[in-house]
């Protein structure tokens, strides 16, 4: 079996109708699951509907958080910094 883009493509021929069906979940899993980097890492769905700097703005917010989460761990454990092997 053949993969392309997440869709499972059968081995052999396929009808007419197949091929819409193979097309059409491609082009929702293109525009709805799948991130792009051009335009950072979001679906196009998400794009078009205006919701990206939502979601640019959330992955800042838990950076800050795992960046404080490690200055804190950092700050408790300070000879795991220096360990010698």
């Amino acid at each position: 079996m053949a993969t392309g883009g997440g869709v499972r493509l059968a081995a052999g021929a396929l009808t007419f109708e197949d091929g819409l069906r193979v097309a059409a979940r491609y082009v929702a899993y293109y525009n709805t699951v799948r991130l792009h980097s051009a335009i950072g890492y979001v679906t196009p769905q998400t794009w078009l509907e205006g919701r990206q700097q939502e979601i640019f703005d959330s992955r800042d917010r838990k950076l800050v958080a795992a960046r404080a989460r490690r200055a804190a761990y950092r700050h408790q454990h300070p000879n795991l910094l220096h360990a010698t092997a």
